[in-house]
């Protein structure tokens, strides 16, 4: 987002008494040719889960609009004590297994995109853990913070005590 500003002024070879009223500045706002409002949601099941199953975070990449979103990628971190198995997404690709990056291309105005993300729990699990997922609108092929829209935190917990399962939810960040 842009702002120009334009100044005109007025003079004469014949004396103003008021020069006070010679000039003006006219300012306008100017955006970028496409907004993308992206924002992304997501839930886990099983919910418990026992540790040493897999477990499945259903990810959903929408954009408000008013434009397409062009070279959205969503980025999730995975956390400490979980195993990559694999991640589905509706279109595009992912790629990684600490970090896995989802090109999931261009997104039109009023749609979704979305990842299963499937993990396996590991004993190193017990206790919190904390998963991180982003979203961006890539600028000549990379991520720019620019476009970034929240995250999600959902800890997993798992707790001995509790005997074999881990506790998931969500919190908003």
């Amino acid at each position: 987002i842009t702002t120009l500003s334009s100044t005109a002024t007025v003079s004469s070879a014949t004396a103003d008494p008021v020069s006070t009223n010679n000039s003006v500045t006219a300012t306008t706002t100017v955006n970028p040719t496409t907004l993308a409002d992206l924002s992304v949601s997501g839930s886990v099941a099983p919910n418990p889960v026992l540790v040493g199953a897999n477990l499945t975070y259903s990810l959903t990449v929408s954009n408000a609009g008013p434009s397409s979103a062009q070279g959205v990628v969503l980025t999730d971190v995975l956390p400490a004590g979980m195993t990559f198995v694999s991640a589905t997404p509706s279109q595009g690709t992912c790629s990684g297994t600490s970090t896995v990056n989802c090109n999931l291309g261009t997104i039109a105005s009023a749609a979704s995109a979305t990842v299963a993300l499937v993990l396996k729990t590991a004993a190193a699990a017990l206790g919190p853990t904390y998963h991180l997922v982003s979203i961006a609108r890539a600028r000549g092929g990379a991520p720019s913070s620019d476009f970034m829209k929240g995250g999600l935190y959902y800890p997993a917990f798992m707790n001995r005590a509790m005997g074999p399962y881990a506790w998931a939810y969500w919190t908003m960040v």
